[in-house]
Parts: structure tokens; C-alpha cells; sequence
């Protein structure tokens, strides 16, 4: 098959656009940290050497990209359900920017969908299912979303790629740790190979919630040393200095110092929570994040997870969903971290219920993680430092957003379908209004391969 690869220097840089045509060929328009080869490409980082480019095989790709053959085409999407890929089999392209889909293919939200929330959340509870969720668009056609594991596209048609069943290595608390080590280590080492076109430096996202804390106990153990904290409703500032690390904190106050376009941005999909992290946007560029997103699902006393399809049925939040656009602008890896080793969510749970975890549990039930608590009290921070209430101090909800923002949600409203909450319309009024860096006048040209 004849493949094409533009660079687009105008893109964010780690957006792709890939557009197939079974008799013409392949054509990839992408920013300027795409990997390409000559047979595929991808953006971010996994769990494996970097040299042999086999992110299609690896078990925890973070980021997306496809492999092109003549007989078929793998869409490879990140291993956890906070991105995705958005892909038409109808009219054959994909990319891991909604508002780069739409605007390459023409299509546009529905205005008769005042909230999209429902959709992306019926994506999460269902996981790695055989059937794609879909996203209603205008004029009665759709975009499926693509998570968690691979799909391979054929002249006949496509379906779900099975992942490779793995053995897990561990069955008790300290083989678990180790292997979670030992995965941070090859992302870390992937991220820095000589021969990427951008290398991503690695830093941690630290708050007091058990879930970070963990994660930053292994961060400093495979060599991290830049912790990222937002101060204001908790304050992590402590626990990094007891972890050795050089932490870099923003306050919750500075938000409103941020541009109307950031705060659009981030509504470009569903909530808009994740705004408190353009704060850190000096010292997200080029970097690696590994944060504790996921922790409540994983490490949590009551299962989430079902089947070998990932799906997490019962999930009622969607979190960790709105930082896309923001981060292939500013050439940002995220990791959740949690969330790896997640086909194996059956033995993690049974660690957290085991015996030898008991002493390591909390009095509230609902707010108890054995597997954190013993990460950070083994590594020398006290019982009550980190993990004692439930705070939410690096999100924030529409409703807390500036008043010319909210007044601009409701004055679109006003045009639209009726709703429960103009809020609703958030992300529909976001990509009525906020610039679009795809729609670019100057052409790309033919990218350099690997």
C-alpha cells in the first residue's frame, strides 16, 4: 500500500489525522513529535525499547498511532480510557484529536446532543467491547471511539484485536510493587531513547490523596525527581520534600490569571474538569506525567472492573477526560499510572483483601486504599501525611468557572435544543468558538521517516 506521511508544523504536535482509501493508499497528517517509520507511526511512549518500534505488541501503550500493511490497517489507542481514538469506518480515518476528526473530515457536533457526557461514559462501562461506542454527530452520522485495546481494519470489514493473554508475575504485595517499578523504568527509558524525535522528561503529578502518593514513592525509586503539585485545597509540599523531590507548585488562585482559550480548550470534551492542570502548562512541555489517576478503580476495596474486556460497569465519573487537546498542544505524555497491570485487576484486588493487608487498611471503607497506605508508610511517611480525606483540590466543575465564561455557555444555550442545565452545552459552545489549529491555510510537507 502506498503510504503518505505530511508534516503539519502548524498542528499540535502530537496530533495525528490518518485518512485510507484501500486503491490510493494511506495518507498521516501529524504534528512535529510524531514517530514515523515507514510502515507507522505513533505519539507517546510504552512499555518497551523505542528502538523496534513495537508499540502494536506492547501490553501498556500510552499515546496512539497505527501499522500499515497492504492487507490491513491496526489503530493502536492508549492502554487506559482516558484518550481514545476517534475513527469512522464509513469514511476511513481516525486520530486521537476529536477536534482535529471534525475538522479534517468536515463533520461537526450535533446540535440536537446538548451533552456528550453520556457517550464517553457508556465507553468507559463498557471497555474493550466488540462492538465500538459512537458518538452522535450532525446530520445523523457518528464517530466511534476506540479504547483500550487495538482494531484491525480490513478491506472486509474490522474488529476488536484480542489482546495477548500474559502471565501476571505477582500474587502478593511486594512482586506487585516490583512490577509496577519495573514498568515505570521501561516507560521512563522509552521516553528518553536517542533516536525519538522529541525525548520527554519524566515527572510526577503529587498531592496528599493516597493514589499519587504511591505513585511518587515509585517515581523517586526508578530516578524522577520534578513533582508538580497544585496548592490551594490540599498541600503536597511536604510530602515531596520527604520524598526527595524538586517540587514545583502552583496555587489554585492563579486559575483566574488563565486565557478564555485555555478554559475552552478544555471544554472541547465532556466536564472540563482538568483545567487546574494548564497552571503547571512551563512545566508540562516535553514531559512525561506519570499521576495518580485510575488509583480509585484499581486500588479501591469494592471491585470496579469486569472481565477480561476491562469494562467498569458501575462507573458513574468520567475523569482524566478533558486534558486532550490540551496536551498534544503542549507535547505532554500522560501517564495514569494506577492503571497499569489492569488486566490483571482480579489478583490486585485480591491483594488489597488479603491478609497480609490488614494492618495497612483504614477505618472508612470507602476511603481505603491498603496498597498506597503500605507504599508510603514502607517508605517512611507517617499514617496521617497523606490519604485522610477525599479531596478533589486538582479539579474544578463548570459551575466554579469564570462568570464570562459561564455567561458565554449560557448566551449559546439560548440558541440551541432545550436542557436541564445550559452547562450541558459546554462542549458544544467550545467548538463553536475556540480556535482551530487544523484548520491551518499553509500545506504541510512530506515528512522525514525513520
Amino acid at each position: 500500500m502506498r503510504i503518505q506521511f505530511i508534516l503539519e508544523n502548524e498542528w499540535p504536535p502530537l496530533a495525528w489525522h490518518l485518512s485510507l482509501n484501500w486503491e490510493s493508499g494511506c495518507v498521516i497528517r501529524h504534528g512535529e513529535q510524531v514517530d514515523v517509520w515507514e510502515d507507522r507511526f505513533f505519539e507517546g511512549v510504552w512499555d518497551g525499547d523505542f528502538e523496534n518500534a513495537a508499540f502494536d505488541k506492547a501490553e501498556h501503550p500510552c499515546g496512539s498511532g497505527a501499522v500499515i500493511t497492504d492487507e490491513e490497517v491496526l489503530l493502536v489507542p492508549p492502554f487506559h480510557p482516558h484518550e481514545r481514538i476517534y475513527f469512522s469506518p464509513e469514511r476511513l480515518d481516525a486520530s486521537n484529536s476529536l477536534r482535529c476528526f471534525l475538522s479534517v473530515s468536515g463533520e461537526s457536533l450535533s446540535p440536537e446532543v446538548p451533552c456528550y457526557k453520556p457517550f464517553f461514559l457508556e465507553a468507559l462501562r463498557g471497555g474493550a467491547s466488540k462492538k465500538l461506542p459512537r458518538l452522535p454527530l450532525a446530520g445523523g452520522q457518528s464517530v466511534a471511539l476506540l479504547e483500550l485495546h487495538p482494531w484491525r481494519l480490513r478491506r472486509t470489514g474490522g474488529e476488536r484485536v484480542e489482546p495477548i493473554q500474559r502471565p501476571c508475575h505477582f500474587e502478593e504485595f511486594r512482586g506487585y510493587a516490583q512490577s509496577m517499578r519495573s514498568g515505570m523504568q521501561r516507560f521512563v527509558m522509552n521516553a528518553s531513547a536517542p533516536g525519538r524525535r522529541a525525548r520527554f522528561e519524566p515527572k510526577v503529578e503529587l498531592s496528599t490523596g493516597f493514589d499519587s502518593v504511591a505513585v511518587g514513592v515509585w517515581a523517586r525509586e526508578v530516578g524522577v525527581n520534578v513533582a508538580l503539585s497544585t496548592t490551594g485545597v490540599e498541600d503536597a509540599l511536604g510530602i515531596g520534600e520527604q520524598l526527595g523531590f524538586d517540587v514545583r507548585a502552583k496555587h489554585l488562585d492563579e486559575i483566574s490569571n488563565l486565557p478564555d482559550s485555555v478554559f475552552l480548550e478544555f471544554c472541547l470534551l465532556p466536564l472540563g474538569r482538568n483545567i487546574p492542570m494548564a497552571l503547571h502548562e512551563g512545566n508540562h512541555r516535553g514531559t512525561l506525567l506519570f499521576s495518580g489517576h485510575g488509583g480509585d478503580e484499581m486500588w479501591g476495596m469494592k471491585p470496579a472492573f469486569q472481565g477480561s474486556e476491562i469494562a467498569r460497569p458501575r462507573d458513574q465519573i468520567l475523569a482524566g477526560v478533558s486534558y486532550t487537546e490540551y496536551r498534544l498542544r503542549v507535547g505532554l505524555v500522560v501517564i495514569p499510572f494506577p492503571l497499569y497491570n489492569q488486566a490483571h485487576h482480579e489478583v490486585i484486588g485480591a491483594i488489597s483483601q488479603s491478609e497480609d493487608m490488614i494492618r495497612f487498611r483504614d477505618a472508612d471503607p470507602d476511603y481505603c486504599r491498603p496498597i498506597p497506605r503500605r507504599v508510603g508508610v514502607e517508605r517512611g511517611l507517617g499514617w496521617r501525611d497523606f490519604g485522610i480525606a477525599k479531596q478533589k483540590g486538582q479539579i474544578r466543575f463548570l459551575s466554579e468557572f469564570p462568570a464570562s465564561i459561564r455567561f458565554a455557555i449560557q448566551s449559546f444555550a439560548r440558541t440551541q435544543q432545550p436542557s436541564n442545565s445550559f452547562l450541558d452545552y459546554a462542549m458544544n459552545w467550545a467548538h463553536a468558538t475556540a480556535e482551530n489549529p487544523y484548520s491551518a491555510k499553509s500545506k504541510g510537507f512530506t515528512s522525514p521517516l525513520k
